[in-house]
């Protein structure tokens, strides 16, 4: 079950709010209390939000799907697709709640989306955020609600880098007990194995320049994000890891731009962009097969100009 997750007063007085049923009106509120995380995020599966929501009444699925799309239309939440996933992001979220801790979604975020995050590390008394002073939602006006997504992506690329700075990502330290136990960014920490100061605020570059966590080749991370920061003469440390994070956003944005063999968009979990782009400083061309006609043309051309080779040095 979500965790104190709140309902402004605002709402009853929306407009929005005003013109649903009474279902529609559950729904939203149930979308925004039992399923979103911290993130206001959730996967989006009907049959999921139904059972959640509607524990004993099990509404027909028509009936979820049809206040979702009307959830859509209205602007209240964006439905888009990340790593195979379909996913559902409250866009208002930061404008409903208030949290005092938030943890990081499991979830990528939508495109050119800032999440806010503000968590303690487990069997430490610091506490850990990442744009914590930032008003969350969509950064500089980049919407993919009103812009089509693989433009935003490719502008992303090419406008000025400064442009897409996050807020700078901070690491405090509490002086005392907080009255509410505050959630935990890492609760297992024999799986993320957290060694230093260096490891946190290599994992925080990846996080901005990501939306999430590594899950797999951690030490590889690590080692190539020290080595391109040494590259650049940039000490790790939290006031450069937005440097850091600039420096490496432009190649995690190219491989989000392009397709793999099959015309399919590569996973954002992918790493060759960090470990082979990064790490030699430079974008490859994009590979453009050439069919089988022009492969059998050219060779067929070889063959030719090898006998014309032969007969010439035969007869002088």
């Amino acid at each position: 079950m979500a965790r104190g997750r709140m309902i402004a007063s605002d709402i009853f007085n929306d407009e929005f709010f005003c013109e649903l049923t009474q279902t529609e009106r559950l729904l939203w509120i149930g979308i925004i209390v039992l399923c979103a995380d911290d993130q206001g995020r959730l996967q989006d599966k009907p049959n999921y939000i139904n059972s959640m929501i509607f524990t004993d009444d099990n509404l027909p699925p028509e009936i979820i799907e049809s206040g979702l799309k009307k959830f859509t239309d209205t602007k209240k939440i964006y439905r888009y697709t990340a790593d195979g996933k379909n996913m559902i992001q409250i866009i208002k979220w930061w404008t409903y709640q208030t949290p005092t801790w938030a943890m990081p979604s499991k979830y990528p975020s939508p495109i050119g989306w800032i999440d806010r995050i503000k968590a303690h590390v487990a069997g430490s008394v610091k506490s850990y955020t990442v744009n914590w002073d930032d008003k969350g939602g969509w950064r500089n006006n980049i919407n993919p609600i009103q812009n089509d997504v693989t433009n935003i992506v490719t502008n992303q690329v090419t406008k000025d880098i400064n442009e897409l700075k996050r807020n700078e990502m901070k690491l405090t330290e509490n002086n005392g007990i907080e009255d509410n136990t505050p959630p935990l960014l890492h609760p297992n920490l024999s799986d993320y194995e957290f060694q230093n100061a260096d490891n946190i605020n290599i994992d925080d570059i990846f996080l901005q320049v990501t939306g999430f966590l590594p899950s797999k080749e951690k030490d590889n991370i690590r080692k190539t994000i020290m080595l391109i920061a040494d590259r650049e003469n940039i000490p790790i440390n939290p006031k450069n890891k937005p440097k850091v994070a600039d420096i490496l956003r432009p190649y995690f944005l190219e491989m989000c731009r392009r397709k793999n063999k099959n015309g399919q968009p590569y996973s954002r979990n992918g790493l060759f962009w960090l470990l082979e782009w990064a790490a030699i400083g430079e974008i490859p061309p994009i590979f453009e097969a050439k069919t089988k006609t022009e492969t059998i043309a050219d060779n067929n051309a070889k063959i030719l100009q090898d006998a014309i080779d032969k007969y010439e040095a035969e007869n002088g």
